[in-house]
């Protein structure tokens, strides 16, 4: 199984997708794995308002190959597949429906059942309007349930669902599965019995790139292995200047970070009370890495703003709890940014 591949304008559309096919050649090619079915757990595309030629073009190439390798193959779409989040049809299903062999692209919930496992298939929708509506219509069959599905869960057993996640639906609701595979967040993560299986490939930096890959999965354990693709993941590289002193022992650790993940798109995140780092900064664009701090203004921006909320609620436990966070993580300068909006 896999997911989140956001094919997109800006990014090598046509080395991504072939890494995936040859990491599918690759794993059939691996006779005691005994492959049943794929799944594609959705968001082939990262635009959901329009798709570029060149978007269209490499994702008809991705689904229509893995189409080929003569096993079912399942296919459903994740948020960034549909311009409505209450619709059923998406681009997958309006461009690709009539071209892929041994494939079926749900709409709306689909059910198999293997080695006398039931699967079950339900694509996204909007966590707020009809999603529940959707899953309570699967009917359950004795045995072993496995729910594939594309959806913010939230964790939480409270009877609030914005407990951690505004946009999310309960975890209660899954109780009926024996496990939920989903697609959504782009770094794996289990809690209860749901288990995101990760993105294909990173999008940002600060993912795991380590986990990224295409996911087989043990019917009897239901565990999963990982299997990564060859193409260029994201990798920071972050320095905390409470412990950096020195500009020439950062730009050499900088050089080593480049030396050991090169072919990489490559960033440095320095943390903590700001100095003249302009040294640093100029090796970082002559070497082309994305060089940011935790004082530039998409930081404040971000930052700020969450401040602004807050205020209003403000009390001194929380105040007092940050200005210690702070300290301890030689966050001077926020801090008096944080002091002077409350002081407002």
């Amino acid at each position: 199984m896999f997911s989140d591949v956001h094919l997109r304008n800006g990014q090598d559309n046509e080395s991504l997708v072939n890494a995936i096919i040859e990491k599918f050649e690759e794993l059939f090619n691996k006779k005691d794995l005994n492959i049943q079915f794929i799944v594609f757990l959705g968001d082939l595309f990262e635009s959901r308002e329009n798709q570029s030629f060149n978007t269209l073009k490499y994702g008809r190439i991705l689904l229509e190959r893995i189409s080929q390798f003569g096993c079912p193959f399942y296919i459903f779409r994740g948020n960034h597949d549909s311009v409505g989040y209450l619709d059923e049809e998406s681009y997958i299903s309006v461009l690709y429906g009539d071209l892929l062999q041994n494939t079926d692209i749900t709409l709306s919930i689909q059910s198999v059942t293997v080695n006398n496992i039931n699967f079950y298939f339900l694509p996204y929708f909007s966590e707020e309007v009809n999603y529940e509506d959707y899953l309570e219509k699967i009917i359950i069959k004795e045995g072993k349930n496995i729910l594939f599905t594309h959806i913010g869960i939230n964790p939480s057993k409270s009877s609030s669902i914005e407990t951690l996640w505004k946009k999310s639906v309960n975890i209660n609701l899954f109780n009926r599965f024996d496990k939920v595979f989903s697609g959504h967040f782009h770094d794996e993560l289990e809690f209860g019995n749901i288990s995101y299986i990760g993105a294909t490939n990173t999008q940002s930096f600060g993912e795991d790139y380590l986990t990224k890959g295409i996911k087989f999965l043990n019917f009897e354990t239901l565990k999963t292995i990982n299997y990564p693709i060859n193409f260029k993941n994201h990798i920071r590289l972050e320095l905390n200047l409470k412990e950096e002193k020195d500009n020439e022992l950062i730009i050499e650790k900088i050089k080593n970070f480049k030396i050991d993940n090169i072919n990489n798109h490559l960033e440095v995140l320095v943390i903590g009370d700001l100095r003249d780092l302009q040294p640093v900064k100029d090796y970082c664009k002559k070497e082309g890495i994305k060089f940011k701090d935790n004082l530039s203004d998409e930081f404040i921006g971000k930052y700020s703003e969450k401040m602004l909320l807050k205020v209003e609620n403000t009390d001194n436990d929380i105040i007092n709890s940050f200005e210690v966070f702070c300290e301890e993580n030689n966050y001077s300068e926020i801090l008096k940014f944080n002091n002077d909006i409350l002081n407002d």
